[in-house]
């Protein structure tokens, strides 16, 4: 992240374990610019994705410079 950038919110996921309970909830940014790659936990490359949870977000369906963030880390470092 930018220091005093301004990031947009595009959407929201909330994921879910096979059995359907709650799993994750993510928030959906966009970097204004575009240009720069996330590779926090939650990024295109994280580990973190399962093939269910990739296709639960969308995260094929993502545009150049947004990415997905957990709401816990939202709300610690975008305040």
């Amino acid at each position: 992240m930018v220091s005093g950038h301004a990031y947009g919110i595009v959407g929201a996921a909330v994921l879910h374990y096979q059995n359907g309970q709650e799993a994750h909830k993510l928030i959906k940014m966009r970097n204004p610019w575009g240009v720069s790659k996330y590779n926090g936990p939650w990024s295109a490359d994280s580990d973190t994705w399962t093939n269910q949870w990739k296709q639960e977000a969308d995260l094929a369906g993502a545009k150049e410079g947004e990415y997905y963030v957990s709401l816990s880390d939202w709300r610690t470092f975008y305040a």
